[in-house]
């Protein structure tokens, strides 16, 4: 979907929603958000919440979609990523309450509460929920 020097945007394979993209921050090799630091990680973490933002808005105001962007508490994929993911959740890979609780409930961390976590060294409440 995108590419530039800082994230690697992609669809989904099995997305929950009509719009469902994982943004990959370059530069940051961890698996899980508990294991960034603020001085290794922090910037690129906060490039891949700039971009996600951008993309959702475009989809905001190009498309009229209401949108969200963040991350899981305890992740299902390894590699640190972002989700973008629009509020209709109209798909068929949207199957058992798994799936529906992990983008409507505090188990999606909205982007900009995880960043002000990792900010202020609260990282790993982020893998603690």
């Amino acid at each position: 979907y995108w590419r530039d020097d800082k994230v690697v945007v992609v669809y989904d394979r099995y997305p929950k929603a009509q719009v469902h993209l994982l943004v990959l921050p370059l530069g940051v090799d961890v698996d899980w958000p508990y294991e960034m630091t603020w001085d290794e990680h922090g910037q690129a973490f906060r490039d891949a919440v700039e971009r996600a933002r951008w993309i959702a808005n475009h989809f905001r105001r190009y498309e009229r979609r209401t949108m969200r962007v963040g991350l899981h508490a305890v992740p299902s994929m390894k590699r640190v990523h972002l989700h973008i993911v629009s509020q209709d959740f109209d798909s068929p890979w949207l199957k058992v309450k798994k799936h529906w609780n992990s983008f409507t409930t505090d188990f999606f961390i909205d982007a900009s509460v995880a960043f002000e976590r990792f900010k202020i060294g609260m990282h790993e409440e982020m893998g603690d929920a």
